[in-house]
């Protein structure tokens, strides 16, 4: 038994280094091959000022490790802009290369406030939803409904059905239980009020019907403002779906999801329509609903990849899902990554790319095997050319220099050196300890200036938490005091950042002898790691030396189990030796149990010669022996 045990014990053993093995030569093969993509996408990048706009934007967001192609790549990008970085390509901009660039150019760490700005104003109104404004209170309610400077009344029942329309933007809808707003009322505000506690939602319907995040709550005699706030951004035929997702996924950047949710009726009502852009993609990276990355995971293929339609392109498809799928659902991306490395062009001059295509390497790179950015924003030249970086109100206009700039946005290049003017003599006041600045405001000196008025710290702040607009995710509304349409929101419970889960530090910046990371650190902190100076190296023989050395110590052990040869008797007339010592040692043949019978008295029965007496001893064994016998 012994034996089997240890034969079965060293099989696993010799199987999991065997799958150890393969794994770190597995490893050592997809590295190489991803080597391969970037060495192919490298050599593209040698000419990148001839390639469009938008290639070059694919090959800064996957090369931009490599500081000279990133420094050759921004310039070019911003040769092929309209007005200096304001949107691409020139002089014919559309929104979903200018999406790509401000992406790009964002990653090596370039202002693009500019862009932003153009895309944000390619907007339009999708005609397509329709909307409805629900008012809903747990009682009989009275209330009025106020836009154009005309007041109308209306009456929620205990059935909570509303009593009649309200002008000609708001008419009964869907069994009298809503209000539908009609499309030619889109942008105005309407004001509701009621005489009992009260809350105001707006519904949006395309095919199916969605309830919008802006639903508000108020008490008896309160007043609700509420207006659609949906737009979309612009094609050349209208509304662009591909170009509206892209611009929303570089406006979140590190900004709040609130701030771009004006972007999501359209996104969420026209998703159905748009199946071949992969829709629950960008919904889950932009909303980070459970449910779209549930959806985006059923639409794997049963080889690992993605493809939204049969006529959209797998690879590019692919890449997006790896962009948006976070740690949770490492098998799904696993299982993609592993069949991109079987998709590599395997010879010739492309060797390693996907297709030979610049932006489906390029994407793929970036999404599933990103290298983090190295390339180091050129001085701007203003103070390094002997001028004076200063407020724009301290220098007289025709002093300023607009071919510098200054690395704070908020200076602008002078010719001449200034006498910067205290907070007083500027016309300002400095806020107390527990007191906030409304209205304009700057920093003098390290110290905030209030060009405003100085009023108390709101108490929701006071007690350490943030007022808002609207709660993100995770946080709860607090009963304490906001600004006026202002919420109070707990801060969201605080984890282990991503950086520390991986095993290295967060610093303000890392040393000469770490690299940075792309690992979230709290605050303003950085992921620092140290850095590795050799590539790694197989280590597949120290695996096959243990995998020896076992098998060797198993076949050790198996000789001395097997039995030996009987020796032949000795020869007749001759003395038997004796064996010579052996140690003892425990035996390596299975077991023998052995069969015991359970003791019972037996009779003894002693003689002795005539006459004498019998030992006292022995007529008590005598008499004991006989009461058993009784017993039995």
């Amino acid at each position: 038994m012994k034996k089997g045990f240890m034969l079965f014990a060293a099989l696993l053993m010799l199987l999991f280094l065997a799958q150890l093995s393969a794994a770190e030569i597995n490893a050592t093969e997809q590295q190489e091959k991803i080597n391969l993509a970037y060495t192919w996408l490298s050599q593209k990048a040698e000419n990148i000022s001839t390639y469009s706009s938008e290639d070059v934007s694919w090959l800064l967001l996957a090369l931009a490790y490599d500081s000279k192609i990133a420094s050759a790549g921004r310039d070019a990008l911003l040769a092929k802009s309209k007005n200096n970085g304001e949107c691409w390509p020139s002089p014919t901009c559309n929104v979903r290369e200018t999406a790509l660039a401000v992406l790009a150019l964002k990653r090596i760490g370039e202002d693009v406030s500019k862009a932003e700005a153009w895309l944000l104003n390619q907007n339009a109104t999708p005609t397509e939803l329709i909307w409805y404004l629900e008012i809903d209170s747990s009682e009989e309610t009275n209330c009025t409904i106020s836009y154009d400077d005309r007041t109308y009344n209306i009456k929620i029942g205990a059935d909570k059905k509303l009593s009649n329309s309200a002008g000609s933007c708001l008419t009964l809808a869907k069994d009298n239980y809503w209000l539908k707003i009609s499309s030619t009322c889109f942008s105005k505000t309407f004001t509701v009020s009621c005489d009992k506690d009260f809350l105001v939602s707006l519904l949006y319907e395309k095919s199916t019907l969605f309830v919008s995040s802006e639903t508000k709550r108020e008490s008896a005699g309160g007043a609700i403002d509420t207006k659609i706030n949906s737009i979309c951004l612009k094609g050349i035929a209208g509304c662009d779906y591909e170009a509206t997702a892209w611009a929303a996924y570089v406006l979140l950047g590190e900004a709040s999801i609130s701030s771009i949710s004006f972007f999501f009726p359209y996104l969420v009502g026209y998703a159905e329509k748009n199946e071949r852009y992969l829709p629950s993609a960008w919904l889950y990276a932009l909303t980070g609903h459970e449910d779209y990355a549930m959806q985006l995971l059923s639409q794997q293929k049963t080889s690992g990849y993605w493809q939204a339609s049969s006529t959209s392109d797998k690879y590019y498809d692919t890449a997006l899902a790896l962009l948006v799928l976070d740690v949770d659902y490492a098998n799904a991306s696993e299982k993609a990554k592993t069949w991109l490395l079987n998709e590599q062009t395997k010879s010739g001059v492309d060797i390693g790319s996907w297709k030979s295509s610049i932006k489906d390497t390029a994407f793929i790179l970036f999404a599933a095997w990103p290298k983090e950015p190295s390339y180091i924003k050129p001085v701007t030249g203003c103070e390094e050319y002997g001028y004076y970086c200063v407020r724009s109100y301290e220098c007289d206009n025709e002093n300023i220099i607009e071919e510098y700039s200054c690395v704070n946005s908020l200076d602008v290049c002078c010719m001449e050196n200034v006498t910067i003017k205290s907070c007083s003599e500027r016309g300002g006041i400095i806020c107390g300890s527990s007191e906030e600045c409304e209205g304009e405001s700057d920093t003098i000196k390290g110290t905030l200036c209030c060009f405003g008025e100085c009023v108390p710290e709101p108490e929701c702040e006071v007690k350490g938490y943030e007022c808002r607009t609207g709660c993100y995710i995770g946080e709860e509304e607090v009963d304490y005091a906001c600004p006026e349409d202002e919420k109070c929101c707990s801060a969201a419970a605080v984890e282990e950042n991503e950086c520390e889960k991986m095993g290295y530090v967060c610093k303000s910046e890392c040393d000469a002898d770490e690299k940075v990371e792309t690992y979230s650190c709290t605050g303003t902190n950085v992921c620092c790691s140290p850095k590795t100076t050799e590539k790694p190296k197989s280590k597949w023989w120290i695996w096959l030396i243990v995998i020896v050395a076992i098998v060797g110590i198993l076949l050790f052990f198996l000789s001395r189990g097997r039995p030996r040869k009987p020796r032949a008797p000795p020869a007749a007339g001759m003395p038997p030796r004796m064996p010579p010592y052996v140690p003892p040692r425990m035996p390596v043949t299975r077991p023998v149990q052995i069969q015991r019978t359970p003791l019972r008295p037996v009779a003894v029965s002693r003689t002795y010669p005539a006459g004498a007496a019998q030992p006292a001893k022995e007529e008590k064994l005598e008499e004991a022996i006989k009461k058993l016998k009784e017993i039995r």
